[in-house]
């Protein structure tokens, strides 16, 4: 566990590129995505230029078969998080991202594209409006088309609501729904498939006059896009709304930041990790305790069902942050723990 097959440092002359996703491909080999800086010479300076798409293929044994970019000298592209990467059932890739017209402050679009395995854009859409949209999650719904998730707000103002669309599998809108709840402001996560072409999706709740305090809104919306079921977790004080993700079982797990228990040991608050089932029934919960903090930052679930955590975690606070790694078996026992 843990052991590295390869290691790879992707060196692109004049660029500065990061990795937000990696799909596994059909053929064994690999899709990395992420954000793709171009820069250019201005008096001997080095300056960054523009914000693109970038997409690598690497071979099983971490050689660079092609790369690939979305780029445009009018516009910025700005890719989120790993949930905006998904290799389709048609084998396809299709992302999710913000695009934003080169000195426009005012905010971007969702830009939703998919590529086919060797690179090439099969179609795009940038969804213009007058707001500010930044898009988080995609997902391919059980009839075949596309779900994507993320934020809508109002320019000049920090009101904002989760925001949804469905595109066909030829990326034409089939809807766009937006999610509010009185007195908060909601940001749009993650989006999961169910059956019947339903879809369940998380959000993160931001209280109104709260210095951060966020819970979990989960609702499952139906064919059209409109909520028929709700279910909030954590509010209480609190960081909620993390990668929320699904398990083989069917089930959910993700993560919460918790500043409250045990009350006086920590001033960062606690990280735990939460399962769930569809319905929002709590199945187990595991808290990871230090003196000072042990933030998760990501998780994923192995082929034997148990889980890899990964975070930082602060000796004392204020101090230096160092890597951390866990194993959590499939009924929520810690296995084994380290810092780095």
């Amino acid at each position: 566990l843990a052991q590295d097959t390869f290691e790879k440092l992707l060196n692109l002359t004049q660029t500065s590129s990061g990795a937000t996703a990696v799909e596994v491909l059909p053929d064994g080999s690999y899709a990395v995505f992420g954000p793709y800086i171009q820069n250019y010479y201005s008096d001997s300076t080095l300056v960054g230029q523009q914000n693109s798409l970038m997409m690598i293929n690497l071979s099983s044994s971490g050689e660079v078969n092609w790369n690939s970019t979305v780029t445009d000298p009018d516009k910025e592209y700005f890719p989120n998080n790993r949930e905006s990467f998904r290799l389709t059932s048609d084998d396809h890739l299709i992302c999710s991202c913000s695009v934003a017209d080169n000195g426009n402050n005012n905010g971007g679009d969702f830009f939703l594209t998919k590529f086919d395995l060797s690179g090439s854009v099969v179609w795009s859409h940038r969804l213009e409006t007058d707001d500010f949209e930044s898009a988080d999650s995609c997902v391919e719904t059980s009839d075949g088309n596309y779900a994507f998730i993320g934020v809508k707000g109002l320019v000049n103002s920090f009101k904002r609501d989760a925001y949804i669309v469905k595109l066909d599998a030829e990326g034409a809108l089939l809807w766009g729904r937006t999610g509010g709840l009185a007195g908060s402001n909601e940001e749009g996560r993650t989006l999961f498939a169910l059956p019947n072409d339903h879809l369940l999706a998380s959000t993160q709740v931001v209280y109104e006059g709260t210095e951060g305090a966020r819970y979990l809104l989960v609702e499952k919306r139906g064919k059209s896009g409109y909520v028929y079921e709700t279910h909030t977790h954590h509010e209480e004080n609190g960081y909620a709304g993390g990668s929320m993700r699904q398990t083989f079982d069917g089930n959910f797990v993700y993560s919460y930041q918790k500043d409250t228990v045990p009350p006086t040991s920590s001033p960062y608050g606690h990280s735990f990790l939460f399962k769930r089932d569809p319905a929002g029934v709590l199945l187990w919960e595991l808290g990871f305790y230090s003196p000072a903090n042990k933030f998760i930052a990501n998780w994923k679930e192995l082929s034997d069902s148990t889980y890899v955590v990964v975070g930082v975690h602060y000796n004392t606070p204020g101090s230096v942050a160092y890597g951390w790694i866990a194993q959590v078996s499939q009924d929520g026992q810690l296995l084994w723990e380290k810092d780095d």
